[in-house]
């Protein structure tokens, strides 16, 4: 290997070592930060399903006044918010991985800024496991479905007059 050159898999307990305890302080800003985020995304998420819906009240209750069933409705209801689920998980991954790739870079720059007697390549600080996906999915299919149906199903149990009245 050549003088001055090192290559890093993982650079964290190298950056540690220079940064000391500020890279371990980005975890609990992030972390916390992280979650709050994803707090309000999925609350906002259900308040539009669950808006959308309950805007539609008229309509569920022609539905019901022409004979369709509770289960019909729902899954009618279900299958338009199907498409506003799939373009939140979408986004909010591609986001997430795009968020990943600037962290990753940023930190690259600023070690070989901050000792730039080193040359380091292919540095990766931060990795990004399938968990974050995984209850991403989890939370946003389980707060949209829920959404959803709940309000549908509840204008659907209604008798057609008074679902057409509800505003």
């Amino acid at each position: 290997m050549e003088k001055n050159h090192l290559y890093y898999a993982s650079a964290y307990s190298f950056i540690s070592g220079y940064a000391g305890p500020s890279v371990d302080s980005l975890k609990s800003v992030f972390l916390p930060l992280a979650i709050l985020l994803a707090l309000i995304s999925v609350a906002a998420l259900s308040m539009f399903l669950v808006n959308a819906v309950m805007k539609k009240a008229k309509g569920i209750g022609t539905l019901k006044a022409l004979g369709a069933k509770t289960s019909d409705v729902i899954k009618i209801y279900l299958a338009e918010s199907a498409i506003t689920i799939v373009s939140v998980l979408l986004l909010s991954s591609l986001a997430a991985y795009l968020i990943y790739l600037m962290t990753n870079a940023v930190f690259a720059n600023e070690l070989t800024r901050m000792i730039p007697e080193v040359f380091v390549k292919r540095i990766t600080l931060f990795y990004l496991t399938p968990l974050p996906f995984v209850v991403n999915i989890s939370a946003i299919l389980t707060v949209g479905v829920f959404s959803a149906v709940y309000p549908a199903a509840k204008i659907a149990r209604l008798s057609p007059v008074d679902a057409m009245r509800r505003e």
